[in-house]
């Protein structure tokens, strides 16, 4: 059975192809263009031949966006981990002597767990009256 849709007929005909063999060489030469009139004369393609190299050449245009996309995403993720990577790090001595490695808090020498370990313990008022209980349940909150 026959379509009248030749696009169609060409990306069946590109579908049922076997994938290619990783070992060939990839085609390193860039897409050609695609002409906006090329598009809105699809309809109107005369041959599978032409529609198949139209096809071809938007596939072409589409992978070449998307890994123009996936490499700029990547880079983007590179650079981050970079910045990452040269942050300060906690200070904290471990038992075996290696410090800790984490990323310190911002502004400070310990990452966020040791911290808590160093800080200060917390200091509760003297218990004296019910003004001084309430001061001591607010800072024990």
């Amino acid at each position: 059975m026959m379509s009248d849709n030749p696009l169609r007929e060409a990306a069946l005909r590109l579908l049922n192809q076997p994938a290619p063999d990783p070992d060939d060489d990839l085609d390193m030469t860039p897409p050609p263009a695609i002409d906006p009139e090329k598009l809105t004369a699809i309809p109107k393609l005369g041959s599978l031949e032409e529609a198949g190299e139209l096809g071809n050449d938007i596939n072409r245009n589409i992978e070449l966006l998307e890994v123009i996309d996936e490499l700029a995403r990547r880079a983007d993720r590179f650079e981050r981990l970079k910045e990452a990577n040269g942050a300060k790090r906690c200070e904290h001595l471990k038992i075996n002597g290696k410090t800790c490695g984490s990323p310190a808090v911002r502004g400070q020498v310990y990452c966020h767990y040791h911290g808590q370990a160093y800080a200060p313990l917390l200091e509760v008022p003297v218990i004296e009256d019910q003004r001084s209980l309430q001061v001591a349940y607010t800072r024990l909150a």
